[in-house]
């Protein structure tokens, strides 16, 4: 029987969503608005409100403000974290999963969560065992978990005053985390735990202020003392003049800046795979190209490309290797 060596050439095309970067322009709107309004008028007329990302994103705010505050398109919604554990990226999670939207269980306090003063973003149990938000440098005792052999939660109470973040650690190094409730059992079970009145640290906690498309954000040039969510209201974002930003009631009427994507560029990263065949498949059969096309974009999936597209390359005769010998069976 024939036998051929065929050498084919295959290219793969993969895009990840952080290679995507964007070309925008602002602009300043000298209309006064609520910030859900600026948001409409933005997303009407150009993209949407300002999200600012750099020093680079503000170095293209050239226009001067008429007003000495401004809307941009950061927003802290209280309607995904206040009394409720959402799925938005400024929502509740729980230091285990890192993840939100993992349960729906809660056992606010009244009043609680109410990020008082801006800056309470970790999780106690109250002597009640009702939970309440506090600022995470606070220093309290804290509740452990660990699974036992018999796949049981068990909590431990630690009698140790650190942050949030100290207690997390020392959690994960001689047990699994902290605390992580998810029904009103295991609630019963961490307070059970806790032989005081004082409160303790739990594993839940948030990283506040996302944007309009839900990301969030590394770039915070926060102007401090006007970032203290007054009054429990100020859930939007500003920035004044000197491109500083501060907190405010997204009911009062401001100016604002909406962006505008001029154009939007994705890096490509393209990978030639060369397969030497030593059969008497036909290559050229679509066929066996879209089954092998198939497989292939299944296996690179798994090993996490994205929006991967595959194709066969014809190469020009002289570049087609084939050899074919005589074998006797």
């Amino acid at each position: 029987m024939d036998r051929c060596f065929t050498v084919m050439i295959l290219l793969f095309f993969g895009f990840t969503l952080g290679s995507c970067s964007e070309e925008r322009e602002f602009h300043y709107i000298n209309i006064l608005k609520t910030w859900n309004e600026a948001r409409q008028y933005c997303q009407e007329k150009y993209t949407d409100l300002a999200k600012i990302e750099s020093r680079e994103d503000i170095s293209r705010l050239s226009s001067p403000f008429s007003y000495s505050w401004v809307w941009i398109g950061l927003r802290d919604d209280p309607q995904s974290w206040k009394n409720t554990m959402g799925t938005d990226a400024n929502s509740w999670r729980w230091s285990t999963t890192g993840e939100t939207g993992k349960t729906d269980y809660h056992k606010w306090s009244p009043g609680e969560p109410n990020y008082g003063d801006a800056r309470e973003m970790c999780v106690v149990m109250t002597s009640t065992g009702e939970w309440a938000d506090r600022t995470c440098s606070l220093h309290r005792n804290f509740i452990c978990f660990i699974i036992t052999e018999t796949n049981e939660k068990e909590f431990v109470y630690i009698s140790v005053q650190e942050t949030w973040s100290s207690g997390m650690t020392y959690c994960r190094t001689y047990y699994r985390d902290l605390a992580m409730i998810k029904n009103e059992a295991e609630n019963t079970e961490a307070k059970r735990a806790n032989p005081t009145t004082a409160e303790v640290w739990i594993g839940l906690y948030r990283v506040p202020w996302i944007w309009f498309d839900k990301s969030q954000t590394l770039f915070q040039p926060w102007l401090s003392h006007s970032f203290n969510n007054n009054g429990g209201k100020q859930h939007c974002g500003t920035e004044n003049n000197l491109h500083q930003w501060a907190d405010e009631n997204c009911e009062y009427k401001k100016g604002f800046i909406c962006h505008q994507v001029l154009k939007k560029t994705t890096a490509v990263k393209m990978t030639t795979v060369k397969i030497k065949s030593v059969t008497n498949i036909k290559w050229t059969d679509p066929a066996i190209n879209s089954q092998i096309l198939q497989q292939l974009g299944t296996l690179l999936t798994r090993q996490g490309w994205t929006d991967i597209k595959l194709r066969w390359k014809s190469l020009p005769s002289k570049n087609h290797k084939e050899e074919c010998t005589k074998s006797h069976v």
